[in-house]
């Protein structure tokens, strides 16, 4: 059983082949969806999401699965039950795979008895690989090849997921990678060069914007968001995420 909850789990040749198969149902998906069949899927967001939750549940409906969305704030977790219930529960409702954005990091080590495959959609401040399966494709999509294209990644570098997840895998392939932000937000444990946000976007072949992890402050802020803006707005970007 086949789980996905960090890319540095899976060779740079499986990832590779996640891609290829990812641009054939991209091609595909221009014919119309597929048929709808009985494979149930269960979304479980514990955190806020737009784009992340959006993108799962269009993917899912175009592959013809039926979908639980799960909310963590008209649900028994209100009442206390745990993360590993809840999983066990959409289990024994035939759920075949399960999708999980939570907001604290590694959940997925509470839950190494769960019989269906994990997707990981982001878990706080570690990890978020279909962002980066996501960004990569997106760069391969733009130049081909990524092996010596330099990408710059710019922002909130200290608690974010993607960043953590986007230094690592683009290493892999033969990127060179710089880091750049505000000091108070720099993470010693990234992979890459740090420069100024002015040498990131006048080096970079593409840029990765990262946006401010409010949530996490806990009001320890010192830059505002329209300075943080200023600063970063580019025509090389990747995304907001």
């Amino acid at each position: 059983m086949a789980h996905l909850l960090r890319l540095n789990d899976l060779s740079v040749e499986e990832i590779h082949s996640l891609l290829d198969r990812a641009e054939q149902i991209n091609a595909m998906s221009d014919e119309g969806w597929l048929e709808p069949n009985h494979t149930l899927v269960a979304n479980l967001f514990y955190e806020p999401s737009t784009r992340t939750r959006f993108s799962f549940e269009t993917a899912e409906r175009r592959l013809g699965f039926q979908v639980l969305n799960f909310s963590s704030k008209t649900s028994s977790a209100q009442k206390g039950e745990s993360l590993y219930d809840t999983v066990r529960t959409m289990e024994s409702l035939g759920a075949k795979a399960v999708v999980i954005r939570h907001q604290q990091e590694a959940y997925y080590e509470q839950l190494k008895t769960i019989n269906i495959p994990i997707l990981n959609a982001g878990d706080g401040t570690g990890n978020h690989p279909t962002q980066a399966l996501l960004d990569l494709l997106t760069l391969r999509e733009a130049f081909t090849h990524l092996k010596g294209r330099t990408v710059a990644i710019i922002g909130d570098l200290r608690y974010s997921r993607v960043a953590n997840a986007d230094a690592e895998v683009l290493q892999r392939f033969g990127c060179r990678v710089l880091l750049s932000g505000p000091e108070e937000w720099s993470n010693s444990a990234l992979p890459g060069t740090y420069v100024t946000v002015d040498q990131a976007v006048e080096e970079a072949d593409a840029v990765i914007m990262l946006r401010i992890q409010h949530e996490r402050h806990q009001h320890t802020m010192k830059m505002s968001k329209e300075q943080y803006h200023a600063r970063t707005d580019s025509r090389k970007t990747v995304h907001y995420e």
